[in-house]
C-alpha cells in the first residue's frame, strides 16, 4: 500500500497545474519527456508525495509513480489514481 501526503499546492512556486489527461497527451505527444521535469499527482487545490515523470505513462495511464527521486518506481493502482484530477508539473 503507498502511504499518501498531501499538501496545499504553493501557487507562488514555479510549477503548471494540468488536468491529467491534458498532461499524459503532452507526454504522448513528446512535448515532456524525463529530461524537461518531473510532477506530483494532485487535485485542484492539493499535491501528494507521488512523483510522476513521462517515462510512467503506457498506453495512455500513468502505471508508476515513486516516492522522491532516488526511489524506484512502483506500480499504482486505478483506486489510487481516481483520487486525483491534476498534476502538478515542475519544469527544470
Amino acid at each position: 500500500m503507498i502511504k499518501i501526503d498531501l499538501e496545499d499546492i504553493d501557487f507562488e512556486e514555479s510549477l503548471t497545474l494540468m488536468k491529467i489527461e491534458d498532461w499524459i497527451k503532452a507526454v504522448e505527444d513528446g512535448i515532456f519527456v524525463n529530461y524537461d521535469g518531473f510532477g506530483f499527482l494532485s487535485t485542484e487545490t492539493q499535491e501528494s508525495n507521488l512523483m510522476v515523470r513521462p517515462s510512467y505513462v503506457l498506453n495512455h495511464k500513468i502505471i508508476r509513480v515513486s516516492t522522491g527521486f532516488e526511489q524506484t518506481p512502483i506500480k499504482v493502482s486505478s483506486e489510487t489514481l481516481n483520487l486525483f484530477t491534476h498534476i502538478t508539473w515542475y519544469n527544470r
